[in-house]
């Protein structure tokens, strides 16, 4: 590992390990995001025509 850190070849592979690992942690938090925001909005809409039905 310290040969890898040590040799600029493997200093540059660390970096873009580091950018495909920064690039998905950035998607999945955008996706989780987004699925949050979608069931925000879509939920309430579900739920009213329970709520009628049951009211």
């Amino acid at each position: 590992m310290m040969t890898l850190l040590t040799s600029p070849h493997g200093q540059r592979q660390v970096y873009k390990l580091q950018v495909r690992f920064f690039l998905a942690v950035t998607l999945v938090i955008g996706f989780v995001a987004y699925g949050l925001l979608f069931f925000a909005l879509i939920f309430p809409l579900l739920l009213l025509p329970v709520l009628h039905s049951h009211l």
